[in-house]
């Protein structure tokens, strides 16, 4: 449910997007098979990682998360946000053959710089500017000098879904340009 809220209203307090990515990461890692895009072990760890919090809710044992320190959350954290994003700096420079694990992509994305693809580079950062100016649009305050008019209630209604619809804007200026 809180999926479906977020997508609406761009915010949702019952649902967190940063471990979902810290999953999808460690899914990735131990959930290859034999068979390509075959998603057999991914979906078996998700019913395992199912029953695994079927069970420790059953036997009410949420108490101890309260074990796992601060730091070694934030650290978690952190480092799956690093991993993250090494792990685009590929696509931002449009190299190909860059390998999956941490250590190897560092050295295939330094290696092969040179062979960067400037208008995947020019895309990129231009999504990256819209970005940062529709989270500034989203932001924005509004000094009212007296009640606005409702062409100023519909344009300011507008500025924020904007704001809020940030990466669907960017992603669907990425999937209609054709980029060399």
């Amino acid at each position: 449910m809180g999926c479906f809220v977020y997508c609406f209203l761009g915010t949702s307090k019952d649902i967190t997007l940063g471990p979902t990515a810290i999953m999808s990461l460690m899914t990735a890692d131990f959930a290859h098979t034999p068979v390509k895009d075959d998603a057999t072990y991914a979906i078996l760890l998700t019913l395992v990682g199912g029953l695994i919090q079927l069970a420790m809710g059953l036997f009410k044992l949420g108490f101890l998360v309260n074990f796992i320190s601060f730091p070694v959350i934030n650290g978690f954290t952190s480092a799956a946000a690093i991993t993250i994003a090494v792990s685009q700096i590929k696509n931002l420079l449009g190299l190909k053959g860059v390998r999956r694990d941490f250590i190897y992509c560092v050295y295939d994305t330094a290696r092969k710089v040179p062979e960067t693809k400037v208008w995947d580079l020019v895309m990129g950062l231009i999504c990256m500017a819209i970005l940062i100016i529709l989270k500034q649009v989203k932001e924005l305050k509004f000094r009212d000098n007296g009640s606005p008019s409702t062409k100023v209630k519909v344009a300011r209604k507008v500025l924020w879904l904007v704001g809020t619809g940030k990466k669907k804007v960017t992603g669907s200026i990425l999937l209609n340009t054709n980029v060399p």
